[in-house]
């Protein structure tokens, strides 16, 4: 019982994914936003959050061509 119970906590990919880049986000805000971050490590923290997203973006891309998820389906006349 308990490793059913520890397969359901498990996040799939795109849930870690979707976190991942949630906090990518939120640290480049937060850099962006605070004062007394310097501007060079503002720099580094945006340009890491962007390379960050970017490469979730690409593995969401390629499993949604995979699978066939996030395309719009023409209705058929």
């Amino acid at each position: 019982m308990y490793m059913k119970e520890r397969s359901q906590n498990v996040p799939t990919e795109r849930e870690r994914d979707d976190a991942l880049m949630d906090f990518a986000s939120y640290q480049a805000q937060e850099a962006i936003l605070n004062p007394n971050v310097p501007d060079e490590y503002k720099d580094k923290l945006v340009e890491t959050a962007i390379e960050t997203i970017q490469q979730v973006a690409e593995r969401k891309a390629v499993y949604f061509a995979k699978h066939g998820e996030g395309r719009k389906t023409r209705k058929q006349k």
